[in-house]
């Protein structure tokens, strides 16, 4: 498994660098060519182009759950979440080793709670007999749905579905109890099939309880239902105008508008070869699963080439274009910490054989265990940084130097500290 961690590891290191070079220029040219456009007017000049507009967004129809007559006015969603009362299981480990033959212990303990869940859990493996096969007769009678407008406006503009689906700034719906008498026919039936008799409904502020009886702790099987919305507020658009609604903007036209048509056509060709085309051509003469790895990856850490945001509050274009950079800068320090613990835990598995052998004396295993730990995070450290530092002379030459000095330092210590031990 060590093995597949660094095989792994090392290119998802060396894409995220590709990932987050391609991301920057895009903002960059964004940024660049990004005009102002205004909800009150939309104007034919600004068609086909990135542009930034921001206001309230509003919408005239009301949204409507008919299973359970709830209804969302002014809103851009409405989101119905259905749970069940039920019993889960929980479990923790401890390892000991022990005292003798250097050997592990490990003793795994269970719990169980009672909780509200969205999704029926399976209680038929659970450890304890008195728990087991206790969620057997849960009864989902509806499941989660969400409800969106047909159309939302931003001035004379109308949102794309893909953005009203990106507006996630969901707030809780306070119901009436006499939403209970709005129930659909289809609804009624369905809770009738649970064949419990008169049920216990109720409605508790944003929640409809569907309960067994009337005592005042749930029972297993019990049902609540939660309704929230999106409401119409402020947004801020950086999208292509396309007549009066918008479509994501591929950064790479407005290159290719530049360009004569056979330049353009040399263009396309280049954006379509990509490094993992490289590597996979030497197949023949490379491992078959490092080609895999490298394909794997580049596509998992591909890079955008659109530009179709959507913020839920009032920002001026040099905020969202900052507000991107950011986010593309804290995902990509997330990736290369992973990339290289992912490396140095890899490195570290190497050597379980040998801690293997060792593992007779307790206190002699713990401490080499110890020694192993550290410098496979010295070597995982090291390699990480040579692998970015050998992406960036691809993608950022000029900060690759740099970063080939830390790792060289990095190393140096290390080989000291090695000289330092050998001479003592």
């Amino acid at each position: 498994f060590g093995f597949v961690l660094i095989i792994f590891s090392i290119p998802f290191l060396w894409f995220n660098e590709r990932r987050s070079v391609e991301v920057s220029r895009l903002i960059n040219r964004g940024a660049a060519i990004c005009q102002e456009a205004k909800p009150e007017i939309v104007e034919s000049d600004l068609n086909g182009e990135l542009v930034h507009i921001c206001g309230k967004i509003g919408n005239s129809k009301i949204i409507h759950d008919e299973d359970f007559g709830v209804t969302a006015d002014n809103s851009v969603k409405l989101r119905r979440v259905v749970e069940v009362y039920q019993v889960q299981e929980r479990s923790s480990s401890k390892t000991k080793k022990d005292q003798i033959g250097g050997g592990q212990t490990t003793t795994t303990t269970y719990g169980y709670d009672h909780v509200w869940s969205e999704v029926q859990i399976d209680s038929s493996k659970f450890k304890d007999a008195r728990f087991k096969g206790m969620n057997s007769k849960v009864n989902f009678i509806c499941h989660n749905q969400t409800f969106v407008a047909e159309s939302v406006q931003l001035g004379h503009f109308k949102l794309n579905e893909s953005q009203k689906q990106r507006l996630n700034n969901y707030e809780a719906i306070t119901l009436h109890s006499t939403i209970v008498n709005s129930f659909s026919r289809r609804m009624r039936e369905l809770i009738n099939k649970l064949n419990w008799g008169s049920p216990n409904i109720y409605v508790d502020g944003n929640c409809i309880y569907i309960r067994q009886s009337h005592s005042q702790t749930p029972q297993v099987g019990d049902i609540r239902v939660s309704f929230k919305r999106v409401p119409c507020d402020m947004v801020t658009i950086v999208a292509q105008q396309s007549g009066s609604s918008f479509e994501p903007y591929d950064i790479r036209n407005r290159d290719f508008r530049l360009k004569s048509d056979s330049e353009t056509a040399r263009l396309l060709d280049e954006q379509n070869r990509n490094f993992c085309t490289s590597i996979s051509q030497g197949c023949d003469s490379c491992c078959w699963t490092c080609c895999c790895c490298f394909k794997c990856m580049d596509t998992v850490l591909a890079a955008p080439s659109t530009i179709d945001w959507i913020y839920a509050a009032r920002m001026t274009k040099q905020e969202v274009f900052r507000a991107e950079a950011k986010q593309n800068e804290c995902l990509t320090i997330t990736f290369r910490i992973l990339g290289i613990i992912a490396l140095s835990l890899g490195i570290s598995m190497l050597f379980e054989p040998v801690l293997a052998l060792t593992s007779v004396v307790k206190i002699f295993a713990d401490i080499l265990g110890f020694g192993v730990l550290v410098v496979s995070f010295l070597i995982g450290i090291v390699v990480g940084l040579i692998v970015i530092a050998l992406a960036w002379i691809f993608y950022r030459p000029f900060l690759a130097l740099g970063l080939l000095v830390l790792a060289g330092a990095i190393w140096g210590l290390f080989y000291l500290m090695g000289d330092d031990e050998g001479k003592a």
